[in-house]
């Protein structure tokens, strides 16, 4: 589970990779249930058709 303000720094990451066209690489705090937490590395690609951004593959 992800915490608000990873949550928040992923959407601003993500928006703006899909914005510019980029990979996007975000490094966020992940929770889980049982109370530990971890940092976790995403790696997403924004796939685009005729230069339009259509998908974010991770």
């Amino acid at each position: 589970m992800l915490p608000a303000e990873s949550r928040k720094a992923l959407d601003t990451d993500a928006r703006r990779a899909i914005a510019e066209r980029q990979r996007l690489h975000p490094r966020c705090r992940d929770h889980h249930l049982c109370g530990r937490s971890r940092w976790i590395r995403i790696t997403a690609t924004v796939e685009c058709e005729d230069g339009v951004p259509v998908r974010i593959s991770a």
